[in-house]
């Protein structure tokens, strides 16, 4: 029983979800063709245009931001320029990872120790180890059926901790019902800071995620649309939120001035946090820089071909058996994998499942098998056991045990 289940998880020929297949045309179990992704900068052999660019930073023999004089041709504001261009932000900062962003984005919101941060209880740990570092604690949040926060239980949370700061989280583009989840932010006053490092390009209403909140950051990790190995990006439309996270990020003397900020009071606002505000090293390099501006060019072309990737791997999934989340209506998804629930299978027969296709080259996880999985919040050893006990978050838990996760190529 339990092998023909699983067998009839997948009508997808295997390779069409192995990486291999990507430097190719993806095909369906038919033989049809998807698309050619030629035209995809993670799907081309021979990374010409990053090759170019890399080879104009060496031959500057500069790859540290700041030794360049003249803030116009250095490789990183010229790729913080761009993000601003993309996006709209009015400033945004390059910075060596997400996570470092992420930390960032709350020191400079005023984030101190003993303050409350909600989050949803479903998100990578960089979220809770962010909030963590700061100072705070973080507040779990239940998922809805949705995979994102659940505006019901958001209300809950705020009555209990009383807190003025949000981590809103996208884990895996999935994004919540924002008409709701902004109401409720407003109503209480509530600090917002968008995580969109699985949500760049995702739209709600038209209007792109991370342009709700004070500031978003987001992630050039591998896997996401935009890959350079490692790196990320904060925007910001708040001078202050953007001289403070400069200055924490490694910013030093007169540095600042090399970054493209226009500013009415450029000089006094810089006067105020100069040598004030403790500089770390958490910046972003040139030669990263370097990797990631082509790929913000084509980035709409990209983010069409991960629609196009998810919903060919989508139609060719025997649904049979399985639950997927509802993507709600006002949004423009871009998905980098898949995610359904195997809730009515036990456990021995997801083990079987996640086995079997992975023998077959296909990179299923299943969420709740592995014992240290860092997406699963009771094993965040490192928060108060009280805020992250299983029974807290039933919703939560339930979809953690039973949830699928389908890289796409």
């Amino acid at each position: 029983m339990t092998a023909n289940r699983s067998q009839v998880i997948m009508k997808m020929a295997p390779e069409a979800l192995t990486s291999e297949s990507t430097k190719a045309s993806i095909k369906t179990e038919d033989s049809t063709e998807i698309r050619s992704p030629d035209d995809y900068m993670f799907a081309r052999s021979d990374f010409t245009k990053e090759k170019e660019k890399l080879d104009e930073v060496l031959n500057t023999g500069v790859l540290f931001r700041y030794h360049m004089p003249d803030a116009k041709n250095i490789p990183v504001a010229q790729l913080e320029e761009k993000y601003c261009e993309l996006f709209g932000y009015k400033y945004a900062l390059a910075v060596n990872s997400a996570s470092s962003g992420l930390l960032l984005s709350l020191l400079a919101a005023g984030v101190k120790e003993g303050d409350s941060v909600l989050m949803p209880a479903f998100t990578f740990v960089a979220v809770p180890s962010s909030i963590t570092l700061s100072g705070a604690t973080p507040v779990l949040v239940e998922i809805d059926e949705s995979y994102a926060m659940d505006p019901v239980h958001l209300e809950e949370q705020i009555a209990k901790y009383k807190p003025k700061f949000m981590m809103l989280s996208y884990m895996r583009g999935a994004i919540p019902d924002m008409d709701k989840i902004l109401a409720i932010v407003e109503k209480h006053d509530i600090t917002l800071i968008e995580d969109i490092a699985h949500a760049m390009g995702v739209k709600w209403k038209g209007t792109q995620v991370g342009r709700f909140g004070q500031s978003s950051v987001t992630s050039f990790q591998s896997h996401k649309i935009c890959d350079a190995g490692e790196g990320g990006m904060l925007g910001t439309d708040d001078i202050d939120v953007f001289l403070r996270a400069a200055f924490l990020s490694g910013c030093y003397e007169a540095n600042i001035k090399k970054h493209l900020i226009d500013h009415p009071d450029k000089e006094e606002k810089i006067k105020q946090y100069l040598n004030k505000i403790p500089p770390y090293n958490l910046r972003m390099n040139n030669m990263t820089a370097a990797l990631l501006f082509n790929q913000f060019e084509i980035l709409e072309t990209k983010a069409q071909h991960h629609r196009d990737m998810y919903k060919a791997c989508f139609d060719n999934l025997d649904k049979t058996h399985l639950l997927f989340p509802p993507i709600h209506p006002n949004t423009t998804p871009v998905l980098d994998s898949i995610q359904f629930s195997l809730s009515t299978f036990n456990v021995d027969q997801r083990k079987e499942i996640q086995a079997k296709l992975n023998k077959q080259g296909i990179p299923l996880q299943v969420i709740g098998l592995a014992k240290d999985n860092a997406r699963v919040f009771y094993n965040w050893k490192f928060i108060d056991e009280s805020r992250i006990q299983a029974e807290d978050f039933p919703r939560t838990k339930e979809f953690i045990e039973s949830m699928c996760d389908l890289r796409l190529p």
